[in-house]
């Protein structure tokens, strides 16, 4: 008798076809798991890579077209007759809905608390945050009531939605990502450097990391990823001193390269009420690099960073600059810190664990 495969269908308008979470993660994981599984996403053609089936849409370049682009996602999905559609963005939720109403198996990948984020959208006119946020809560909260599964990338707000079908899946690193960041060091006689990875945006403290490193001779900052605003970039630009290096967003192997030749890895997030509740994914892959952290001192961080990091006040660049000292004045502790990270990556804070919940998640789901 010939094995069919259960044909899961992942959905994003928003974020790129070869994303962490989605692609390298779960979509490959739930290949191995024995899924057919389908990727419709923003690429340039249609291919398939590490056995996902990537079905391409175009570029959006502004808001109104990623919606719209919503409709064209939806098409494509139902045209794949799948056992299961997994979506990633809340822009899709009336899509879910319509293949709820259609009787489909749908899961909601909740990557971010989406209320609370509205509160640091520049785009969003400060008087409206609040009611968008009280709007996007209200509308999560109730539409999640009808989708067959919730996966919540974060503890912290998994309460929002029902407990009998919610499952924390973290965004933990791959232990493959692990042993490609265990390398040996490239050039480790090099000038030493300070890493940040992720979207640069005043509201993650980037303005006050830079400002730190005016202050610090003998190493290097390299902000890697995309700004927020242009308008930010430019006041970057303007400030940074010849130690501070902007390299831009690059591809996911490249970040890779890059952390295996850093020193410290730097996190200082403002105390924003989205980010005082988060613990960005950075976090690990700092960990899994076998680098120390410098990190915003916040209650939820110091489960995760104490004996692997300096905790320090993301709105002092004096007091960033001073951690960032005192570490390079120890060697020691810079790499016992290391060690004590990579030891929580390969025993804890792993995606092969997730990964086994993500199967058990589906397998419930699919009954």
């Amino acid at each position: 008798m010939r094995n069919i495969k259960l044909h899961c269908c992942i959905i994003s308008t928003v974020h790129p076809p070869f994303d962490n979470r989605i692609f390298h993660k779960e979509a490959k994981s739930l290949v191995k798991a024995g899924y057919r599984v389908t990727l419709i996403a923003q690429h340039d053609r249609h291919e398939t890579v590490n056995g996902v089936e990537i079905l391409p849409l175009p570029k959006s370049h502004n808001r109104a077209a990623r919606m719209l682009k919503a409709f064209v996602a939806l098409k494509l999905s139902l045209e794949q007759r799948a056992d299961v559609y997994h979506f990633h963005d809340p822009e899709l939720i009336p899509s879910g809905l319509i293949l709820k109403l259609l009787g489909k198996r749908v899961i909601y990948d909740v990557h971010e608390d989406y209320p609370r984020q509205v509160f640091v959208k520049s785009w969003i006119p400060e008087y409206l945050r609040k009611p968008v946020s009280m709007f996007v809560d209200f509308f999560e909260r109730i539409s999640s009531r009808l989708f067959d599964g919730i996966i919540v990338a974060n503890d912290s707000h998994k309460e929002r939605f029902p407990e009998d079908r919610r499952m924390v899946i973290s965004n933990f690193p791959s232990l493959e990502y692990f042993d490609e960041l265990m390398k040996p060091r490239e050039s480790p006689s090099e000038q030493p450097v300070a890493i940040y990875s992720g979207l640069l945006s005043r509201k993650r403290g980037i303005g006050q990391v830079v400002e730190a490193f005016s202050l610090l001779e003998g190493v290097e900052l390299w902000l890697v990823g995309g700004f927020e605003e242009r308008s930010f970039r430019e006041e970057i630009e303007k400030k940074a001193s010849s130690n501070v290096r902007i390299l831009g967003i690059k591809p996911f192997e490249e970040v890779v390269t890059l952390l295996r030749r850093a020193t410290i890895g730097l996190s200082c997030f403002l105390p924003q009420p989205l980010y005082l509740n988060l613990v960005p994914t950075k976090i690990f892959e700092y960990m899994a690099a076998g680098i120390p952290l410098v990190a915003s001192d916040f209650p939820i961080y110091r489960e995760y960073i104490n004996g692997c990091g300096l905790l320090i006040n993301p709105q002092d660049p004096e007091e960033i600059a001073g951690a960032v000292k005192k570490l390079l004045g120890n060697p020691e502790l810079m790499r016992n810190m290391g060690i004590e990270g990579q030891r929580r990556i390969k025993e804890i804070y792993n995606w092969e664990q997730e990964a086994q919940k993500l199967k058990g998640f589906y397998q419930k789901i699919m009954g």
